[in-house]
This record gives structure tokens, sequence and C-alpha cells, in this order.
């Protein structure tokens, strides 16, 4: 549903999903609903309204670095630059040693988001490098759906002064 852009659907279908999985007793499924809340969020361009969340699941289920990456959009987005930047540069020094799993795409993409809100150069030329294999897949972690990997690089070409190029990526 939050493909076709449906978030209205894709929120109610992802709280019935809290309840089912609530009710079977899955302890992770407040981490799950989280993410796909996030994501939610992240097409209303609403994220502010996340950051209390975002803290919560870091607290309770640990360090998931997506989630960090979360919080540090959430936070420039509702104008907490200096916040956001302490969790942004943290990320900065583990994306280069960050296991190539399931969440990898998704860290890198919204930790790419977060350095062109706050036009870090030096943080973009770093995460272009790692995120540009992935140009043509999408950031898709099965419970979300974030979008081209190409938006993401558009944003970092963007922040590196390369316009031209990041206006081709994030069409």
């Amino acid at each position: 549903a939050a493909m076709r852009g449906e978030l209205d659907l894709a929120a109610r279908l992802a709280r019935e999903a809290l309840a089912a999985a609530t009710e079977a007793q899955q302890p992770d499924a407040p981490a799950f609903f989280a993410g796909q809340d996030y994501v939610i969020h992240l097409h209303r361009h609403a994220l502010a309204s996340m950051i209390d969340e975002v803290r919560w699941v870091i607290e309770e289920f640990g360090e998931v670095h997506a989630f960090r990456a979360g919080l540090a959009l959430a936070l420039v987005e509702n104008g907490r630059a200096d916040e956001s930047r302490v969790h942004y540069e943290r990320l900065l020094e583990i994306v280069p040693t960050l296991r190539k799993d399931l969440n990898y795409v998704l860290t890198v993409s919204i930790t790419a988001a977060c350095s062109s809100r706050l036009g870090d150069t030096g943080g973009a030329g770093l995460l272009f490098g790692h995120l540009e294999p992935y140009r043509a897949r999408y950031v898709d972690i099965g419970t979300g759906f974030y979008g081209a990997v190409e938006h993401y690089l558009g944003l970092l070409e963007s922040t590196l002064g390369r316009h031209d190029a990041g206006h081709e990526s994030i069409r």
C-alpha cells in the first residue's frame, strides 16, 4: 500500500499487523511496527513525530544502525541539527565497517538523506561511495519501501555540488 502511495491504508495495515503479532506474542513486533510507522511518516514528510518512538526502539531493542539513522534524520527534519549531527557522525564512523546485511542499504540511504539535510559534503562523499554500487536497486527491507537508491544518490550528488547529476538522479 505504501509503495502505491496509499499511506492511510498502509498505516491501518501496519496497526493490524501489530495487533496480530502482539496477540501471537511476537517479542519484536513493536520494532517491526516502528519501522513500518517510520516509513509512512517519511513519505508524509512528518518525521518529527517519530523521534520518541525511534528513541524507544533503540533503548528497547538495542543498537540497530538503521534506527540510529532514522533518529538522526527525524531530528534534523525537526530543526534539531546539532542533536542530529551527534548520531550522524557516529554513523559515518561505522558505515565503512557495517555488515552488508538486510539493513545495510537502508542505513546508508537514510544517513545519506541526513547528510543532504545537514549539507555535509565530506560525509556525502563517503556515503556516495558506499551507496553507488546499489544505484539500480530499491531501498526495501520487506517491512517498508523507502524508494529508489538513485534518489538518495541524487541527494548526495546535489550536496556535493553536482546539481545536474543530482537532479537527474532524483527525478
